[in-house]
């Protein structure tokens, strides 16, 4: 008798795969397949013997599957003794169909685990996330598919939504490293029973000290255990590249992770357990050099349903323990009229003129220090930013206007949530200028001693929806300051290069300036760049260092100097006539004053500021 699973169609794609079990074929003799090559070109190990007689002695009740039943009539008994050369069993003595499953991990011969609740935790990067998959769910939706089909009760968890299926929690964060990974603690106290971790391929994609990241992995791991104790962890060995380079990286951290994933489990009698991605996963199932096509993220899911059914079968998956806190807090009952996932709205006053009470929440800081403007997307309109007391972001996604003439600056807003969870600094610390000259902006901390920390734009998972849900790359301290407080800090691009200089203001609103020379690669340190001093560039207007904006009003892609009142908004401008000296004096620039180009709206100029918000080049007011 054979039991079967259709894996039916998913939001815009359908699998079409189906995957028959032969319940009368052969035992489940190799308990979590953690032997380190459970299958070759030729055929399969079975079970590996010295790692079921490890879990034997935690788990008596499997002593009596250390020896091959494969279709040889045998019933097992509790007195069968481990054969040391288990049998090496060829494809070609299973179906096409269950070869589909073996090809694609792991072989469970009695069918998926059943009856389950489970409260899955999906941790990593753009993988998670579903980077490429042609509805967002990456492997997500197919793995619920797989679970709900055999009987079990399946709730992702995490504080992302990404793609088009209801249940779209998930923990994936698109660019982000082990390290950050890490920090991404928000649904930890969601208390999930199963974490599918999938990370390491921006580290290692990025040069990010490749040798060490089996041990960060092992201590975010560590850090999993500790928060969710009654969670069954499976670790992936992470999908192939098609770079060679890079794929030879990501065999030695496979091999790495392994061996540690190895000893939790069998030492330290951890609920944790190795998934071979690779073994499913193809580079010929890759969309790009990273990420997986609908089709590799299929297998991805039926790789994890398999491990999963491995876990559950030593009795590791128990039912998920009561949240120890609420993911997103109380509040008192109201419509958010403004933020909505994956819904257009427009960013007018009447948000500010609120009197809803969740509206005000969402921003009832001061607009003045609270709003910025930059370019997250690299597309030349600017993103509307909120940053709160501790410097986190919220993001909204210019979409454009309707045209480029009397309604250019009516551009739509597109929610893109937070994506900046804040480092430790002040609202007020918090800058955006284009360090690396790639047209995307970077998250800059600009401490009280004038020095400045640098998180690189790795940019968004799409062109599209998710474009501002842009990834963070650490540069550490980018410039260590000039002996002057952080508070005269500014950054704008004065030679045109496309990257900004680093400025300090002083009360009288005289400028000095630092050439940005640029980084030491266009990569992971494209932000570590070199700072040339130019010396006084500027002697000032009469008026103070809060008067004193950078914009590029004319379109030469120079920033001007902008004198603004501050107590009826009037605008004086001085052009950037570009410097007298070519190269290393590049920031000596001429300063022509063309006098008032905006004479105020009637009221203070307190929130006044200069963006570009058409993407014509020309800074709006």
């Amino acid at each position: 008798m054979k039991s079967e699973i259709k894996l039916r169609q998913t939001g815009t794609r359908g699998l079409g795969i189906t995957f028959k079990f032969a319940t009368e074929r052969k035992h489940f003799t190799d308990v979590i397949d953690m032997n380190q090559n459970p299958y070759d070109q030729t055929g399969r190990r079975v079970y590996g013997a010295e790692l079921v007689e490890a879990f034997a002695k935690r788990f008596p009740q499997y002593t009596h599957k250390n020896d091959d039943f494969y279709n040889d009539g045998r019933t097992p008994t509790d007195g069968e003794t481990s054969n040391p050369n288990p049998t090496l069993h060829s494809y070609q003595e299973i179906s096409d169909d269950e070869a589909i499953a073996f090809s694609a991990g792991d072989y469970t011969p009695f069918g998926f685990l059943g009856g389950k609740k489970l409260r899955i935790l999906p941790l990593g990067d753009s993988i998670t996330y579903g980077f490429k998959s042609s509805d967002g769910n990456g492997y997500r939706q197919a793995l619920k598919t797989i679970l709900e089909g055999t009987g079990n009760t399946v709730e992702m968890i995490g504080t992302v939504q990404a793609g088009t299926m209801a249940n779209n929690n998930n923990e994936g964060h698109n660019a982000a490293t082990i390290d950050q990974v890490a920090t991404y603690t928000g649904a930890y106290g969601q208390r999930p029973n199963v974490i599918l971790l999938h990370v390491g391929t921006n580290d290692l994609n990025l040069h990010l000290d490749p040798s060490s990241a089996p041990q960060r992995l092992d201590s975010l791991v560590e850090k999993l255990i500790s928060a969710c104790p009654d969670a069954t962890i499976i670790v992936a060995r992470i999908i192939p590249s098609t770079d060679s380079g890079l794929a030879s990286l990501i065999s030695e951290y496979n091999k790495a992770i392994t061996e540690r994933m190895r000893d939790r489990a069998l030492r330290r009698e951890q609920n944790v357990i190795i998934v071979d991605m690779p073994s499913g996963v193809r580079v010929q199932d890759m969309a790009d050099g990273l990420h997986p096509s609908d089709a590799g993220y299929d297998k991805m899911a039926v790789k994890w349903a398999i491990a999963l059914t491995a876990a559950n079968s030593m009795g590791w998956v128990q039912d998920p323990v009561a949240p120890t806190e609420v993911s997103v807090p109380s509040a008192p009952s109201c419509e958010r009229e403004f933020v909505l996932h994956s819904q257009e709205v427009p960013l007018t006053q009447e948000l500010f003129q609120s009197t809803k009470k969740c509206d005000i929440e969402m921003v009832k800081s001061p607009t003045a220090t609270a709003v910025h403007f930059a370019d997250l997307n690299g597309d030349g309109r600017v993103e509307y930013l909120h940053v709160d007391s501790i410097g986190a972001v919220t993001a909204f996604l210019n979409l454009g206007s309707p045209n480029q003439g009397g309604e250019a600056g009516k551009v739509t807003w597109l929610p893109q949530g937070t994506i900046a969870t804040g480092v430790g600094g002040t609202r007020g610390s918090v800058q955006f200028a284009d360090i690396n000259g790639d047209g995307r902006a970077e998250y800059l901390w600009v401490h009280e001693d004038g020095s400045v920390d640098c998180w690189l734009n790795l940019g968004g998972p799409d062109n599209g929806p998710n474009a501002g849900k842009v990834g963070w790359l650490p540069q550490g301290t980018i410039a260590t300051g000039i002996g002057k407080d952080g508070a005269g800090v500014r950054f704008a691009d004065i030679n045109g290069d496309g990257r900004a200089e680093y400025l300090y203001v002083y009360e009288d609103g005289s400028v000095e300036a630092y050439l940005n020379a640029g980084g030491p690669d266009n990569g992971p340190n494209a932000a570590k760049v070199i700072w040339l001093p130019q010396g006084k560039i500027a002697t000032g207007v009469g008026m103070g260092r809060e008067n004193v904006i950078f914009a590029d009003v004319n379109g030469d892609k120079r920033a001007d100097y902008l004198a603004v009142s501050r107590t009826d908004g009037s605008v004086k401008l001085w052009r950037n006539g570009g410097p007298l000296d070519k190269g290393s004096n590049d920031a000596k620039v001429v300063w022509i004053e063309r006098g008032t180009i905006a004479t105020g709206v009637g009221t203070n100029g307190k929130g006044v500021q200069f963006a570009d918000l058409n993407g014509d080049r020309r800074a709006d007011c």
